[in-house]
């Protein structure tokens, strides 16, 4: 039985005693990252706490998943440092990634997003059907 490692924001998690498929975990330790493990970190996982991805919820969006229509999660972190409350990035209006209402929630539809303001990916949006670079523009301003 090996123990598996996983890097998380701002902790190590060790789920040790699994077993010999790593199927099911018998106990999990908790344990603060060490800077000098965070600098080593694999790209793209968030090691500093309180970052601004914490507060992004994104699904795996196109092409992991056949219900959407577009990249979701590349947008989010591109939109990220540009908003403030919880975002919600979904693919499809399933909002799969978030089930509640987020202070912005973009929702995936036909190659484009639409825009809802304090809701779910199944409430009405307030603007439709657009481009991730008038996203961009749009997120920054609020």
């Amino acid at each position: 039985m090996r123990p598996h490692l996983f890097a998380l924001p701002s902790a190590l998690f060790l789920l040790a005693a699994c077993e010999p498929t790593g199927s099911t975990a018998r106990r999990v330790a908790v344990m603060p990252l060490p800077e000098s493990v965070r600098a080593i970190a694999a790209p793209g996982f968030v090691t500093t706490p309180g970052a601004r991805l914490l507060e992004v919820d994104a699904c795996p969006g196109a092409p992991l998943c056949p219900r959407a229509t577009v990249d979701t999660r590349a947008l989010a972190r591109q939109l990220a440092p540009r908003t403030r409350g919880r975002l919600h990035v979904s693919g499809c209006a399933k909002g799969c990634a978030n089930p509640r209402a987020a202070d912005i929630t973009l929702v995936g539809r036909d190659g484009g997003f639409d825009l809802v303001r304090n809701g779910t990916a199944a409430d009405p949006p307030a603007r439709r059907g657009l481009a991730p670079s008038h996203l961009i523009d749009l997120i920054g301003m609020t």
